[in-house]
């Protein structure tokens, strides 16, 4: 393993100090954040340990102390260091990055040729082998050692390609970059050169990434060493398409199911799904089984309710009906909106992803990104915005980016007027056609029109929400806004000519009422909510005597009661729900994420830690090391809170170190230096 430049400059930095260095220092030094900080540490640490030598430790409160020892054996393994790389893969990285070699490489992918690839030692290869073996197992898949081959990903062929799309794309960075390389560019080359050919001749442009991802596939392709299988699609059909006819004069030797493969893939990354008369539609049932796991699995993991949830899981319905094709088959569907609905709304995308992991563990493939983005939509679009008797602002809504971009901005815009009705959401060709009445229009793309217009982006900015808060002057606000504008008219009217009254008064009108809104609303637009802006010494507890699971609830939402975030029905219902569901509350063996209905008692958002050394009994033999309580006053407060929970306690380690803690304060301590450290791994 080589250290980055970075992480040596870090490193040697520590080493030329004579007492504790902290991370402040170290920030302020080099220029860098803490996240960045934490991870040039854990690299650091990776080569010590790869070379023997103790790892750097930081003391709370302190920092990182070398010995002179320490330091005599870390110097002493720089200078025997004679290669320096500008870049060493982090152990997620090296994981993917095998996963690719054993599917694609003809080399023999042994130990020793995966420790000289990436310079770590047997052990490290060893360790990351078994993590790569979990992988697999949720896709249905396994790794084996073969005298002559080495190792290699066995199983449907289907499903090993899908993994290989999934982790490819992860690792676009690096071969564009060439920091690694998997294969003869060469070969690449005239691979893409073929595929671009065909795009020309389609007169079409793929999804950016397409066509490189499928050269690097198409030697395997070439060998037809994996017998594939097309099922439920039509290959009179697909054999009939331009695409296929193409597919067949650029690479003649392709077997018949090989060259429908690829012809799938182009279709899909041409269209963004497959052509309806391809799709044999014979799997109703499950597809509607599936829709009603993944909707109630969201409900579970998001800790909502859905007012219309029959409504939602026929959208859903409609959209899975083909998308399933493209998850078996690995099709790489492209989304231009992804990334700005990872950041936009990076804690329901998490969620979302979460809640998609029953679709991948029934298909036996993974769900990529660019789907978990649109499924995000679909569940943004429906998550109750609240609600109010009176309406009086009229919107309508134009958006012809389909039916998940209208759906989110609807929600969008009644979470942030909820006295406003969204009178309907129409095409562009729609609003063309009719004679439209309301107060304000909301459209992706620009308009004709004498009515007021705000344009926004197909996912809601800052800006955009601003905007619409200037232009959506509600009468209620101008009533009870109007003595202050008259009073502030009457001062400055004095300095203006008579014929500006007028516009001046309007102008201060419309100033007022914005201003007021934007106050009104800054916390909502701005605020995230994160767990550990509601966990403090009266939120967490430890608890050492034994308790049945009933008791061990109430004594979790003691705190939430006595400062009336939650009423004695909210941890009723708590109660309830489990004795006529059973422990479903769980989310991990060991921890539990207590919650009830909005309208059962969740007075204001809440949340409350209480670990148990001595395991709480549930149904089933079900047993809890903590119990979380989460209050819920609506549908999307909670979810960056949720994010959180869902981050630390996807690791049993972090478990452990919580129950290991004696004092409350530690537990606050452990927790934020947990979420730190998870911070920086998705830096």
């Amino acid at each position: 393993m080589l250290l980055d430049s970075r992480s040596k400059d870090i490193l040697h930095f520590i080493l030329t100090q004579y007492e504790y260095v902290s991370l402040g220092a170290l920030m302020k030094e080099f220029d860098i954040s803490r996240r960045t900080t934490y991870y040039a540490i854990q690299k650091v640490n990776a080569w010590l340990s790869e070379n023997g030598v103790a790892e750097l430790e930081i003391e709370r409160n302190k920092g990182i102390f070398l010995t002179n020892i320490q330091k005599h054996a870390i110097q002493t393994k720089l200078q025997e260091e004679k290669h320096m790389s500008e870049y060493v893969f982090s152990p997620l990285e090296r994981i993917y990055i095998m996963i690719c070699l054993m599917i694609v490489i003809d080399e023999r992918i042994t130990l020793e040729y995966l420790m000289n690839y990436f310079f770590v030692s047997r052990n490290t290869v060893i360790s990351d082998l078994k993590k790569i073996t979990k992988i697999l197992k949720q896709y249905h898949l396994c790794m084996t050692n073969e005298t002559k081959k080495g190792y290699r990903i066995i199983g449907d062929a289907i499903k090993i390609r899908a993994v290989f799309f999934l982790y490819i794309n992860m690792l676009d960075p690096f071969i564009k970059n060439e920091i690694m390389n998997l294969f003869d560019r060469e070969d690449m080359k005239q691979y893409c050169a073929k595929l671009k050919s065909m795009e020309a001749e389609l007169q079409v442009t793929f999804v950016e990434g397409t066509l490189e991802t499928l050269a690097m596939l198409l030697p395997l392709m070439q060998t037809n060493a994996q017998k594939v299988r097309i099922k439920g699609i039509s290959h009179k059909k697909l054999a009939s398409t331009q695409e296929c006819c193409l597919v067949k004069k650029y690479f003649p030797s392709l077997s018949d199911e090989e060259a429908c493969y690829l012809t799938l893939h182009l279709l899909g990354s041409r269209l963004q799904s497959i052509p309806s008369d391809v799709v044999q539609y014979g799997e109703d049932e499950e597809t509607r089984e599936l829709t009603r796991l993944l909707v109630n699995e969201f409900k579970r993991v998001a800790c909502v309710e859905f007012e219309n949830q029959a409504e939602i899981e026929r959208t859903l319905f409609a959209h899975l009906h083909t998308s399933l094709y493209r998850y078996k088959y690995g099709i790489q569907l492209g989304n231009p909106m992804m990334e700005e609905i990872m950041n936009q709304y990076a804690a329901l995308f998490a969620i979302t992803k979460k809640a998609a992991q029953v679709l991948s563990d029934h298909i036996g493939t993974p769900i990529p990104d660019s789907e978990i983005a649109y499924l995000t939509l679909h569940f943004g679009g429906f998550l109750r915005a609240m609600k109010t008797s009176v309406n009086i602002l009229k919107i309508l809504l134009v958006c012809p980016n389909g039916v998940s971009t209208g759906n989110m901005l609807k929600a969008e815009l009644q979470t942030l007027l909820p006295n406003a009705t969204i009178t309907a959401a129409i095409s562009s060709k729609e609003f063309m056609q009719g004679n439209w009445e309301c107060d304000l229009i909301v459209s992706t793309i620009p308009l004709k029109t004498d009515l007021p217009l705000v344009v926004v982006h197909p996912i809601m900015t800052d800006v955009d929400r601003i905007q619409i808060l200037k232009r959506s002057m509600s009468k209620t606000l101008l009533q009870n806004r109007s003595a202050n504008t008259k009073e502030l008219f009457q001062i400055v009217k004095k300095y203006v000519d008579p014929s500006q009254y007028k516009n001046l008064y309007s102008d201060l009108e419309n100033y007022i009422v914005s201003l007021h809104m934007i106050e009104s609303t800054a916390s909502s637009l701005l605020k995230s909510h994160a767990l550990m802006d509601f966990l403090d010494l009266t939120h967490v507890a430890i608890v050492k005597e034994p308790m049945g699971w009933e008791q061990a609830i109430h004594y979790a939402c003691r705190t939430l009661l006595e400062e009336e975030a939650i009423t004695e029905n909210y941890c009723a219902s708590i109660i309830a729900q489990l004795q006529k569901y059973g422990p479903y509350m769980f989310i991990t063996p060991d921890v539990v994420l207590a919650h009830a209905k909005s309208e059962d008692g969740a007075n204001q958002l809440a949340c409350s830690l209480a670990v148990f050394q001595e395991k709480v009994v549930f149904a089933k033999k079900r047993e809890a090391k903590i119990i979380l309580v989460l209050s819920t006053p609506d549908a999307e407060s909670h979810l960056a809170i949720l994010q959180d929970i869902n981050q630390i306690f996807s690791d049993p380690a972090n478990t452990e170190k919580l129950c290991r803690c004696m004092e409350e304060q530690e537990i606050l301590e452990e927790l934020s230096m947990i979420l730190d450290q998870l911070q920086e791994s998705f830096e």
